[in-house]
């Protein structure tokens, strides 16, 4: 894409949620049963909500978060 291009999907909000779902998780505020999500302390969230990848293969923890991440991912894919 040309430069004249990538500056109107950077600066338009709505595209950036459309494509991302790290991007649409944090300015949309998301909310769920524990209150509101946020990668605080969990940085690592961010890489897993902005793959484009089919398939992810995690080392799971107890309270890592990952399965919040899945869900958001697949909600965001149903927008």
């Amino acid at each position: 894409m040309n430069a004249t291009i990538d500056k109107a999907i950077i600066s338009d909000p709505k595209i950036l949620q459309q494509a991302d779902c790290w991007y649409w998780t944090h300015f949309n505020k998301i909310k769920l049963v524990g209150g509101e999500f946020g990668t605080k302390g969990h940085a690592y969230q961010i890489e897993p909500l902005r793959s484009k990848r089919k398939k992810r293969v995690y080392m799971k923890g107890a309270q890592m978060g990952f399965t919040e991440v899945e869900v958001l991912k697949t909600l965001h894919g149903m927008i």
